[in-house]
């Protein structure tokens, strides 16, 4: 895949045009340099390595020598910089070259970093960083193993390439690489690399499936019969995109309880899920994170033709937990709702709805055990059939899907038009009230009723 960059290099020019703007300036010494923060009016900071006379000229004499609430990291060639952030902060490069999400961080120009996000600074050549100290924990990962990590990632998006770049030769299909799945099966044409401001960037209209439910487990047919619908559209979609066909995809897969203690079902089901991907998709390159039993049990249980490999994991990566999931699960809602770009905010729109217009379903019902049913007789497949929900105060702050079927019978099998939040409900159940991106009504009557709550801070 052709990716096209999107950053401007700022050249000694560019940055004599900024300082002749009338702007705020702001300097601080550390490490024996001198540094300029200019002040933008859309509220990013550019910093550039100051001149001491220069400084001097323009009346500044005495800066102290360090600032503490500033502080600054050295990084040698592949080693990277782990960051949590608490409190809204900016991390900065001064010098060199890194890149974040895969993203390269443009040198002298700050990122804005915001409460709940993680993520780790990479290195190839060596560089250094500048990271506002208050509101971010940051420490530096230097271990061997963990700069073999670098080698190994850096080993595999290469030998994608050479995959892309042969099926582009040939006119054949792409590599399609299995790593994970989320509680929304969904599939974009990713054009350019990821905006660390604005997210990803939608060429098209995303094809989305709610599933409905945060694991597999929880209704094993629903996903794999959505998760081949999934397939089958890609497919005729790439069909008649040259550029999709030959660049493959790259699945995302959601882990699964691997303990026990449930009898050993979601594991179980946790790798069917996995199976049913890799078929649906006619997976060639299946990546498995640190897990050795995961690894050596799909090399036995899938095809020989698909290529299995174990990745280390890095030791700065945490394994979240359930409050950490349903954080991350609320601020993705919130970024569909509000936008990505903490700067520029987007303001969804609150719409009320007559109960009587809309109808509201969910996709399954608990089976019946066995034990229950009279002798001889079979319990009816029930884990598809759309049930009809009324409206109530139970409602209140559940996500709902926007169902494109045009009749109740297709809704587990229809894509969706995207999600709205129920904020309220009327005491005689007559309305409710919507959070919506749109300032219009839905696009449709049916709705389809998820397992996520969330409550919207500024719907308060």
């Amino acid at each position: 895949m052709d990716f096209q960059t999107f950053f401007m290099c700022v050249s000694e020019n560019d940055m004599a045009c900024h300082l002749s703007d009338d702007l705020l300036f702001d300097a601080f010494r550390f490490s024996d340099r001198f540094y300029i923060i200019c002040h933008h009016s859309v509220g990013r900071q550019a910093i550039i390595p100051g001149n001491p006379d220069l400084i001097e000229m323009n009346g500044v004499k005495d800066f102290p020598r360090s600032n503490p609430s500033i502080r600054s990291y050295t990084l040698e060639k592949y080693q990277m910089l782990r960051f949590e952030v608490t409190s809204p902060s900016g991390l900065t490069l001064v010098s060199g070259a890194a890149e974040v999400f895969g993203t390269e961080l443009v040198c002298g120009w700050e990122l804005q970093l915001y409460p709940g996000q993680r993520g780790t600074v990479v290195t190839f050549h060596g560089c250094k960083l500048i990271v506002q100290d208050q509101g971010v924990a940051a420490y530096i990962i230097a271990s061997s193993e963990d700069q073999e990590i670098v080698h190994v990632y850096v080993n595999i998006h290469a030998n994608l390439e050479v995959s892309r770049q042969k099926a582009v030769k040939e006119q054949s299909r792409g590599p399609r690489v299995l790593v994970c799945i989320p509680t929304t099966i969904a599939a974009i044409s990713v054009t350019k690399p990821y905006d660390l401001m604005e997210g990803w960037s939608l060429e098209e209209d995303p094809l989305v499936f709610c599933f409905g439910h945060t694991d597999p487990a929880s209704n094993l047919n629903l996903f794999r019969e959505q998760v081949n619908r999934l397939a089958e559209l890609i497919n005729i979609r790439s069909e008649n995109d040259m550029s999709i066909f030959t660049s493959g995809c790259i699945i995302n897969m959601s882990g699964f309880r691997k303990d026990d203690s449930d009898g050993g079902s979601s594991k179980e089901k946790g790798i069917q899920a996995i199976r049913t991907t890799a078929a649906a998709f006619e997976v060639d390159t299946l990546l498995v994170i640190e897990d050795g039993f995961l690894a050596s049990f799909l090399r036995e249980d899938l095809p020989p033709e698909v290529t299995i490999v174990r990745l280390p994991k890095s030791s700065g990566a945490i394994t979240r937990s359930p409050d950490q999931w349903t954080r991350q699960r609320d601020a993705r809602v919130c970024a569909y709702l509000h936008g990505e770009n903490p700067l520029r905010r987007l303001h969804p729109h609150q719409i009320t709805l007559k109960s009587s217009e809309y109808s509201i379903y969910k996709v399954g019902s608990e089976a019946i055990p066995d034990a229950l049913l009279p002798h001889g007789a079979q319990e009816e497949e029930t884990w598809r059939n759309p049930i009809q929900v009324s409206v109530s105060r139970d409602l209140k702050n559940r996500l709902l899907a926007v169902s494109q079927a045009s009749e109740p019978y297709q809704v587990p099998e229809a894509p969706v038009y995207g999600f709205i939040v129920v904020v309220n409900v009327s005491e005689d159940k007559s309305a409710f009230t919507i959070l919506s991106p749109s300032p219009h009504p839905p696009p449709n009557n049916l709705f389809l009723l998820t397992s996520i709550c969330y409550v919207d801070p500024e719907s308060l």
